[in-house]
């Protein structure tokens, strides 16, 4: 869905973030399987305390990871150097 709002904001010249949509899609959906929705049922499979420790940390990091990014775009984005 936010491919499909970003092609649409580029089509009518409002943005030019397309690349980053499609560079978070090839990545995000396999990255999210991988780090979450894995682990994530190991840990509930196997009731492992280090498995959801795991989930916890990937969970962690990927929030922090993308609020890092969300904040450098807002800030790169408005002119900052």
């Amino acid at each position: 869905m936010h491919l499909v709002a970003v092609t649409l904001a580029w089509i009518r010249g409002q943005g030019t973030i397309w690349l980053l949509a499609v560079i978070y899609l090839v990545s995000g959906v396999p990255g999210a399987y991988v780090l979450w929705y894995r682990p994530l049922y190991r840990a509930m499979r196997t009731d492992n305390a280090l498995k959801f420790g795991w989930f916890f940390f990937c969970y962690v990091f990927h929030l922090d990871s993308s609020s890092s990014l969300l904040w450098h775009l807002q800030f790169f984005s408005r002119g900052h150097p």
